[in-house]
């Protein structure tokens, strides 16, 4: 989808601060993730195959808040909890009810997804899948008794209790995961806004084109054609606004930095990572904990263990357990 489409494409919004009129907001990529814009018959003609969730309709999930199953929940799986944050004071922020959704438990980006991979081609500004639209970098006070209100909250503008979960209350938010209008099924008791309790109920992605289009530029480079492999990312970079790549730019590592630009959040990166042969690489360059710890990441790990009953049950040939297990 390379044109502003769906449900939401005349959405409006008075920015993250809440302050001043309702504009325009939103870009393609944007919309691609708005609820009642993933099916062909919504106008996506990108989607491929999706996770159907309507929880209205018998047999399409459920709407019991307090259930700890049967939902699609990606928004509560990991997410900023920036409404805990407070001025000097120890007034408490707001949570409100658009855009920020209402993650229950938290997990800070790494700096990979935070920076690393946004900074190629010096596109930091300019790729729309980084857009204020798509993630969230500055969170405001947004209540209204807080001297600081309607302003970004800094480390110098915060109470103590906030510096100490500084990031899982302030990291970027990739608002993918998140409906522009919650369901609105709870209400905050602080502000009185509407909020989801931590859920999502949103239609997802198994798989859609501009992946397919990495595939072919993935196996392009492995028989040798980096002019086609560039050409298909160009494809997925062309829609993102990003500068194009060349045939000379082209690597694995190329590849997945561009997977994770445009797939963050919908392919299972450790699937991904194993199967290229990263995985190792990848935990050892960019994992926070190894590298706060010193640690490194075993060699085995780049495979999993086979289950000790297949092995047993497998007793027309000897099946060797993978190294390391």
């Amino acid at each position: 989808m390379t044109a502003r489409f769906g449900v939401a494409k005349t959405f409006t919004f008075s920015g993250y601060d809440y302050q001043g009129p309702a504009t325009a907001w939103g870009d393609v990529y944007w919309d691609l993730f708005q609820e009642g814009n993933f099916n062909y018959k919504e106008g996506n003609k990108e989607a491929i195959w999706n996770i159907s969730n309507d929880p209205t309709i018998k047999g399409g999930n459920n709407l019991d808040v307090n259930t700890s199953g049967g939902f699609l929940v990606f928004d509560r799986w990991w997410g900023p909890i920036p409404w805990q944050a407070k001025d000097v004071s120890g007034k408490s922020n707001w949570l409100m009810d658009t855009l920020i959704g209402r993650p229950v438990a938290t997990l800070i980006v790494t700096a990979y997804a935070d920076s690393l991979i946004w900074k190629y081609k010096n596109d930091f500004s300019k790729d729309m899948r980084n857009s204020e639209f798509n993630i969230q970098r500055n969170y405001y006070m947004t209540n209204p008794t807080s001297s600081i209100y309607g302003q970004v909250m800094t480390k110098s503008n915060v109470d103590a209790t906030t510096l100490t979960l500084w990031e899982p209350r302030m990291t970027p938010h990739y608002k993918k995961f998140v409906r522009a209008v919650p369901k609105g099924l709870t209400t905050d008791a602080t502000s009185k806004r509407p909020n989801d309790n931590g859920r999502n109920w949103k239609d997802w992605y198994i798989m859609r084109l501009a992946e397919t289009y990495l595939l072919r530029a993935e196996a392009n480079m492995l028989k040798g054609d980096n002019a086609a492999a560039a050409a298909d990312i160009n494809v997925v970079r062309g829609r993102a606004l990003a500068t194009p790549v060349d045939a000379a730019d082209v690597n694995m590592d190329l590849i997945l930095d561009e997977r994770a630009r445009e797939l963050y959040g919908e392919e299972f990166r450790l699937s991904t990572l194993m199967r290229t042969g990263k995985l190792i690489e990848y935990l050892n360059k960019y994992n926070g904990y190894l590298l706060a710890n010193g640690l490194t990441a075993p060699s085995k790990i780049s495979k999993l263990p086979i289950p000790r009953r297949e092995i047993e049950s497998n007793t027309g040939a000897v099946l060797t357990q993978n190294p390391g297990y």
